[in-house]
């Protein structure tokens, strides 16, 4: 057995040089915010912790995981 793990850190709405345009319209923006429980979208640093943890040996019995790290933006 080759131990493969396969999981998966699904982000909401992070700040990325991708993104950069669209965070122009401010309007677009905030309405995006607003749906988070912490009112902003999210910044790389907030998914490291995910993804660390994931590569970590503390994660070894986690398979077919999805984690999804959007500030709360799915609970509505």
């Amino acid at each position: 057995m080759e131990d493969i793990r396969v999981n998966a850190v699904v982000p909401g709405y992070i700040e990325t040089a991708i993104n950069a345009a669209g965070r122009t319209d401010l309007a677009h923006y905030q309405r995006i915010a607003d749906r988070t429980a912490f009112k902003r979208w999210g910044q790389p640093e907030d998914i490291a912790g995910a993804v660390a943890f994931l590569c970590m040996p503390a994660s070894r019995y986690a398979t077919g995981t999805v984690v999804t790290v959007d500030g709360g933006f799915l609970a509505g």
